[in-house]
């Protein structure tokens, strides 16, 4: 990747004024996930290792596989840091893992055919510890994985046609727990909550033809409304309190609307704006016109696709911005810029 900014530059062009680049380290340039734990550092998951920002350079985890305690795989596609400070690492093909600083190793829990009391299987897709402790791992065509911790047990969610209750398919892509303590699930054919006293799934249809959703990303905002990003079909607003959900589309003769129907990523920030990454770049919704201001890549040569595959806003207020070929870049006081005139920063980090 060539070591260039986001000339003054996507997908800021409007709202940055200075902008700097660095051949800095980052492993590869697709980053999936951003988490930021209690001493600082920002984890970033790409394709090629897990990465660790000190503010200065980045270090690398990769898999070694002469050392149990390495990354169980070095494609990561989630991330999930708990309360105890513990990071977990979802990959693809090595499972899950678990990096505590005590020891900075990894715990793997991975598939094993002979033992049922293991992970479904090793390509996982999301990952949360919940308010109990327990961690949910999707797992790619094998359903919802519930751990202990504690005690290593294992429950297993798949589809089932006949009993009621289950999911609706094995295909899960995003994870959430939302304030009441709600356990929401995104899958290939729509939105799931958990009833942790029952066990079942109920099923909540987002499109009044009842058509199903494919959802990818589950947002909750500051008041209780849960935001859903689809594959195809746009964004939607789901107010579990009423029930009601209003969707936005994109409308090509409406420049105000979203810039693209597949939502990847959502984020709002600490100033109440909300950001929504698509495969055509990054949009901040306004509330207060239902429309939405778009930054999209001017040379995607040199930035990648454009495509959002990650959004995180760290301890200082600082929005992340990860993306498909791309690397990250930190935006500074994104959310200030309301009216983008120019005063915040953009800063890219690629590979060397």
């Amino acid at each position: 990747m060539p070591d260039a900014a986001w000339a003054c530059t996507p997908p800021l062009k409007s709202t940055c004024r200075g902008t700097r680049s660095w051949r800095d380290g980052l492993s590869q340039t697709t980053v999936r996930s951003i988490a930021q734990d209690e001493r600082g550092f920002v984890w970033c998951a790409t394709e090629d290792g897990l990465n660790r920002f000190d503010g200065e350079e980045f270090h690398v985890y990769r898999h070694d596989r002469s050392d149990p305690g390495s990354l169980p795989g070095n494609q990561v596609r989630a991330l999930h840091l708990d309360a105890a400070g513990d990071l977990w690492v979802a990959t693809e093909g090595g499972g899950v893992g678990r990096w505590t600083q005590a020891t900075d190793a990894f715990e793997r829990f991975a598939h094993d055919p002979s033992d049922p009391n293991t992970l479904a299987g090793n390509y996982t897709r999301a990952v949360l510890r919940d308010a109990e402790g327990l961690v949910w791992i999707a797992v790619r065509d094998a359903g919802l994985d519930r751990l202990d911790p504690e005690s290593g047990e294992i429950t297993h969610f798949r589809h089932d046609p006949i009993l009621p209750g289950t999911l609706g398919t094995d295909n899960v892509f995003a994870l959430l727990e939302s304030s009441d303590g709600t356990l929401w699930i995104g899958a290939d054919d729509g939105l799931y909550s958990f009833d942790r006293d029952t066990g079942a799934f109920a099923y909540v249809s987002l499109r009044k033809n009842g058509k199903p959703t494919r959802v990818h990303a589950l947002f909750e905002d500051r008041s209780g409304v849960l935001w859903v990003g689809s594959r195809g079909t746009g964004l939607y607003r789901y107010s579990p309190a009423t029930g009601k959900t209003v969707r936005y589309r994109h409308n090509s003769k409406d420049p105000g609307s979203i810039n693209d129907n597949t939502v990847q990523r959502i984020l709002e920030d600490r100033l109440g704006n909300l950001w929504i990454g698509t495969p055509l770049g990054l949009d901040r919704f306004r509330p207060d016109s239902g429309t939405f201001q778009h930054f999209v890549p001017e040379d995607p040569e040199v930035t990648g696709s454009g495509s959002i595959t990650s959004l995180f806003e760290d301890e200082s207020g600082v929005l992340w911005v990860g993306t498909e070929l791309g690397g990250v870049s930190r935006w500074m006081d994104a959310g200030s810029d309301v009216d983008g005139d120019g005063d915040s920063e953009l800063e890219r980090y690629g590979v060397d």
